[in-house]
């Protein structure tokens, strides 16, 4: 089998990345993995092949899906991290996928009384989507 010579190193990226898509359904302890996962993934989202980009959001928005409602704290605390990391693309992915959580939520964060999280985490989580609204780069 003949890999483009052009950028091995990019197909391999995206194929191993690949494999984080079927990891979620296949593995039943996948969701004990998911706070040193998750952070790993958000900062592929850096990655400068389209692609990976692509695969791993991909692969996210599965886990979020899958884990939002039944391990929402698993979810949310990386992500937070990830929000206030150095590289804008990681803050502007990590924001959009923040996004996704609440509404896979069912909006449960801007309720009185949450169903699916602390009151502590959804204040957590509302300050820093106000902070995240001052950033200084605009596309976040």
């Amino acid at each position: 089998m003949i890999l483009n010579t052009k950028n091995p190193k990019g197909e391999v990226r995206e194929s191993y990345r690949t494999v984080l898509v079927f990891l979620p359904n296949s593995y039943d302890k996948f969701v004990e993995k998911l706070p040193n996962l998750i952070p790993l993934l958000i900062e592929g989202l850096s990655d400068d092949k389209d692609e990976c980009k692509k695969v791993i959001m991909r692969s996210l928005k599965i886990c979020i899906k899958k884990f939002g409602r039944a391990a929402p704290d698993q979810l949310v605390q990386p992500v937070l991290r990830m929000m206030f990391a150095d590289d804008s693309n990681v803050r502007m992915s990590s924001s959009i996928l923040m996004y996704q959580l609440v509404k896979e939520l069912e909006n449960d964060i801007i309720k009185a009384q949450p169903k699916y999280v602390s009151i502590e985490t959804k204040h957590k989580i509302l300050a820093t989507m106000f902070i995240m609204k001052y950033d200084p780069d605009e596309k976040v």
